[in-house]
């Protein structure tokens, strides 16, 4: 009484697969706040796998010796299918202008994405409160005194300094 091999049933195994696909929300981030050299500001920006996988995301680092410092914290996250998780974007402009930058991410799995960020830098601002000093008519020797206010806007410290600037034809 050998044993003898018997095919009890067949099976066929099929399947499909496809690239991760992770969205990002907003996929392009506004500050329409004007930003101040010299200080750190961050967003938040949600991440959703959409896909039935696992990946991991690899954001770049803006560099920071170009003029203004970008970055996603943090910059490696795991997503499981269908999770959704927030990141937060850190920008700490170091220069006064436009500050546009576009970081990519690398999908594990998927497409490379990419961020963009706009907003403008502002440097320090000062307001006079009063435009214009009125020492109405003096005669020579007289001397008049008059209270000039200065106030600092923004949220940076403001170095300044006053000068006299004489006239031609008066000294």
């Amino acid at each position: 009484a050998g044993y003898e091999d018997v095919l009890m049933a067949t099976m066929t195994l099929s399947g499909e697969g496809g690239e991760v696909v992770v969205e990002l929300d907003p996929p392009v981030l506004v500050m329409s706040q004007r930003l101040s050299v010299g200080r750190t500001y961050h967003r938040t920006v949600s991440v959703t796998n959409r896909s039935q996988g696992p990946t991991v995301l690899r954001w770049e680092e803006f560099p920071d010796v170009l003029y203004q410092a970008v970055k996603v914290i943090p910059q490696t996250l795991s997503l499981q299918p269908m999770e959704r998780r927030e990141v937060k974007v850190e920008v700490a402009p170091k220069r006064v202008g436009p500050l546009e930058a576009s970081l990519a991410c690398e999908v594990e799995n998927g497409s490379r994405l990419a961020f963009a960020l706009y907003t403008q830098v502002s440097g320090p601002l000062l307001k006079l409160q009063e435009a214009n000093l009125d020492f109405a008519l003096m005669r020579v020797g007289d001397k008049a005194r008059r209270t000039l206010t200065i106030t600092n806007v923004c949220d940076v410290m403001a170095r300044w300094h006053l000068s006299l600037e004489e006239e031609e034809g008066t000294g």
